[in-house]
């Protein structure tokens, strides 16, 4: 197991007094979940997510995720969004625990290919585009939704202890991964895949004709102009949030925050117990990535990396079980919202407890579609 347990079902890892005052700062606070959705042209390159049963689909995903965690049902997708070998789309975890804790949430749209038909706060952006073949956020846009995160960030952080910001991008690992590439950070093996086996050799195939494409070799860029230049519009979008928000933020994601981390600790002079990040223990402990090494290098005077285990290995379900297998990560701000959940408790919510609201959900779900 990596990390010390600091809350029931719930390590940490990085600097052991930055991880204190992070504990004592946030546990026993309100918090707000806003997930930030987006899509990018990328998610459509074959074999680059499994974010979706096809390519195609993946734009699809964003709408489903958030669709179930507010309406238990799919209206603009044909399926409850899952991997192609029929593992549930870990929003089943986000609705789960944002129900065990009573913590509100919220969905930003940064620019979805497929609208959601729930209520969203939009960013005014768009689909971020192939970075093999065009800068993938223009400036202007870039700009307009770091303004609209700012105010987001702003209104959301007033009456709360720390926000909560996760994410639905599929495609997100390899943006972010090119991202940093062009930034200078060492990002061969480190990023995560949705897909069991993580396609390394396609990532990196594609980071390299994106910089090719862009005349940028390594460590050329900053992260914010590497992030207009390969990213994807949730970036800029949390980012904004983060500068504007008055409270601690917690980001809920994997690997794709990386990036996010890196530009608030360079761009935005954050302190790593200001924004820190929450997960999954299958991103943590996932072989094929590294994401402590990706957080070190975002952060190298300290991070601070809570992960969290959801208690799938005792399911009777074995869609949930396929989790334990690393047929899923992590989405959706899934391993976050856990983290957030047992802060705001201060530890009252148990992988137990987790499991079975994480069943009672996805039995709903079925039982909605038929």
């Amino acid at each position: 197991m990596i990390g010390e347990e600091v809350l029931p079902g719930i390590r940490a890892v990085g600097d052991s007094t930055l991880i204190g005052r992070v504990l004592s700062r946030c546990s026993g606070e309100d918090t707000v979940m806003v997930c930030v959705i987006a899509s990018t042209e990328i998610s459509r390159v074959p074999g680059i997510s499994a974010a979706g049963k096809t390519p195609e689909l993946t734009f699809h995903t964003p709408a489903g995720d958030v669709e179930l965690v507010y309406l238990d049902r799919i209206v603009n997708a044909d399926d409850v969004p899952q991997n192609p070998v029929g593992a549930p789309s870990p929003a089943v975890i986000t609705r789960a625990v944002l129900d065990l804790a009573d913590i509100p949430f919220l969905v930003a749209d940064a620019g979805v290919a497929v609208k959601p038909a729930c209520p969203t706060v939009d960013l005014n952006g768009e689909v971020g585009r192939d970075f093999r073949r065009e800068t993938a956020v223009p400036e202007d846009v870039f700009e307009s939704l770091m303004d609209a995160g700012r105010i987001l960030g702003r209104e959301l952080s007033r009456d709360v202890g720390f926000l909560t910001v996760g994410e639905s991008v599929p495609g997100g690992t390899t943006t972010a991964m090119a991202v940093m590439t062009a930034a200078g950070y060492e990002t061969e093996g480190r990023f995560a895949s949705s897909s069991h086996d993580a396609p390394h050799d396609v990532k990196e195939r594609v980071v390299r004709e994106g910089l090719r494409r862009a005349g940028v070799e390594p460590g050329d860029l900053t992260v914010l102009e590497a992030m207009m230049e390969f990213g994807d519009p949730m970036m800029p979008a949390v980012l904004g949030v983060l500068e504007g928000s008055r409270v601690p933020v917690l980001l809920a994601g994997g690997t794709q925050m990386a990036p996010i981390l890196a530009a608030a600790v360079e761009e935005l002079g954050m302190g790593p117990d200001t924004v820190f990040v929450g997960t999954t223990k299958y991103v943590v402990e996932d072989p094929d990535s590294d994401v402590v090494d990706l957080m070190r290098q975002a952060s190298p005077d300290g991070f601070v990396l809570f992960h969290a285990d959801p208690g799938f290995a005792t399911s009777r379900y074995e869609g949930f079980r396929l989790y334990e297998e690393g047929y899923v990560k992590e989405g959706v701000g899934a391993g976050g919202a856990q983290v957030a959940a047992a802060l705001k408790t201060r530890g009252g919510i148990r992988p137990e407890d987790v499991v079975r609201e994480c069943e009672k959900v996805h039995e709903v779900w079925c039982e909605a579609l038929g």
